[in-house]
């Protein structure tokens, strides 16, 4: 039996084991990686100004095609492999990749398709608006997605948009009103 020298062997396994490492964070998910820690930042400044409730919370990137997701968060199912401050997984197979929220295991989440747009504020105001959607239930605001066949016409638009107009200047009018009964 020879005898191995471990001096030489263990520079080996830890080039090995990082190769491994960084294989499992494909460079493409870089940019997701710093959108999550830019919404972060963004979002713990806002801190509870808008809603009186903090947007930040559980956000989850998924690309579509491979349903391969990146999270802020620990998933409820603690099958994501923790990389940094963020945790790297497969989408589970009850979950439709799209711009929603979504309810994983009795928590909310914001689920972001990805390619993210490369604009920094179209970026910040996806993330913002589908974290809204995770807080809308305890807002109060549950919207409901009952098809309206009315507005699928085209002259369902136009008198809708007709009736928008007709209320802009009462609306205003009514602000100025009010400004004015508080003076």
């Amino acid at each position: 039996m020879a005898i191995v020298d471990m001096r030489l062997i263990f520079p080996l396994f830890a080039i090995g084991a990082c190769a491994m490492i960084s294989a499992e964070i494909a460079p493409e998910a870089t940019p997701s990686i710093k959108a999550l820690n830019e919404w972060t930042q963004v979002c713990q400044a806002d801190g509870t100004l808008l809603w009186r409730k903090s947007l930040c919370g559980p956000v989850i990137l998924v690309d579509p095609s491979t349903r391969s997701a990146i999270a802020n968060g620990l998933d409820p199912e603690g099958k994501f492999q923790e990389h940094g401050d963020v945790y790297i997984g497969v989408l589970p197979g009850q979950f439709t990749p799209s711009n929603t929220s979504i309810r994983w295991k009795q928590q909310e989440w914001a689920m972001v398709t990805l390619p993210l747009p490369a604009d920094p504020f179209r970026r910040l105001a996806l993330l913002a608006h589908e974290s809204f959607h995770r807080l809308q239930p305890s807002l109060g605001l549950n919207a409901s997605d009952a098809p309206d066949p009315y507005l699928d016409t085209e002259a369902g638009r136009l008198w809708f948009r007709l009736e928008l107009r007709c209320l802009g200047p009462r609306a205003s009018l009514d602000w100025r009103t009010r400004a004015a009964e508080r003076r």
